[in-house]
């Protein structure tokens, strides 16, 4: 049996065990976002969000692409998305 795509999975599943993180990933499932309206909406730092965001893109959850001066972040992988429709609303 080959591990490597049940490896994977876990190694995304313990990203988004983060409740922070988790929050975000549902947040940019709705629509796109830049950092400052992620942090306005959480209340949350705007150091600590960025770094949420580059572990949820380095395991290939969210992606960004520029918009004028801002980044803007939606979500990518579509197993996260069919994972949160299984969460309680």
């Amino acid at each position: 049996m080959d591990m490597t795509k049940y490896e994977t999975m876990a190694a995304k599943l313990r990203v988004l065990g983060h409740p922070v993180r988790l929050c975000i990933v549902n947040g940019l499932s709705k629509k796109k976002c830049h950092v400052k309206q992620i942090c306005e909406t959480l209340g949350i730092p705007q150091p600590v969000i960025s770094l949420h965001l580059s572990k949820l893109k380095a395991a290939g959850i969210v992606d960004c692409e520029r918009q004028g001066s801002f980044v803007c972040y939606h979500v990518v992988d579509k197993a996260a998305l069919r994972l949160l429709e299984l969460l309680p609303k």
